[in-house]
């Protein structure tokens, strides 16, 4: 849980700033700052005596974001059985940006633990963040095949801040949603996760009070000059 309250209320303004400026849609960067939602959130409404990180608090890097997407995973995930060296194997690798060997410490594992819904999650979030944080077909399979179990909670997280990278929250809002209900009921995850789904609805509605806002604005009727 410490590794979400290195994020502090200040990563919420820069994911805002993100969201409206010209940042490009995908790569770490954006993803960073969707990351970064989840410190916002939980600092802010878990720990209100919790000091504001400063900005650089956020994930700045892929070896940072790396480390902070794979601990969050290792919340979700039952963290026993066979199957964890090899997950060891590949997080050391995914840290490092040593992707081929993430993904074939994985493989190695799948070949010994066929189906194992945490190594096909680990799988899909390796496959993501080679991908610069794209959703490419070869990212969308993995994350289809990892939801196979029904169970495992971080196949719709991660396919949701794919899409929020691309600056689709309303995608990314139904599969979080989903994820909250998947995984065991009293997991370490929900809360920086529940944090990040409530930040985001609130930017959603904020989003869209603007966007009316400045529609009612547009459409309404000019005013007549005044007569002398």
């Amino acid at each position: 849980m410490t590794a979400w309250l290195i994020f502090g209320a200040l990563a919420f303004i820069l994911l805002v700033a993100a969201w409206f400026a010209t940042m490009p849609k995908g790569g770490v960067t954006m993803v960073a700052t969707a990351v970064a939602l989840a410190g916002a959130g939980y600092a802010t409404q878990g720990q209100p005596t919790l000091a504001a990180s400063p900005a650089q608090a956020v994930a700045s890097d892929e070896g940072e974001l790396a480390a902070a997407l794979i601990d969050l995973r290792n919340l979700m995930d039952r963290n026993f059985g066979p199957h964890k060296a090899w997950l060891t194997m590949s997080d050391a690798a995914l840290r490092r940006g040593d992707y081929p060997m993430a993904v074939a410490a994985i493989e190695g594992g799948l070949k010994q633990n066929p189906g194992n819904d945490e190594l096909l999650n680990a799988r899909a979030l390796v496959l993501f963040m080679a991908a610069d944080a794209n959703l490419t077909p070869a990212v969308a399979l993995a994350f289809e095949k990892a939801k196979a179990s029904k169970w495992h909670p971080g196949p719709y997280y991660f396919e949701g801040l794919a899409h929020l990278s691309d600056r689709k929250p309303e995608l990314t809002l139904p599969l979080w949603e989903t994820a909250m209900t998947r995984g065991t009921p009293k997991g370490e995850w929900r809360a920086p996760v529940g944090a990040q789904l409530d930040a985001l609805k609130n930017m959603m509605a904020q989003v869209e009070a603007a966007e009316a806002a400045q529609g009612a604005v547009q459409e309404a009727p000019p005013q007549s000059a005044a007569q002398p």
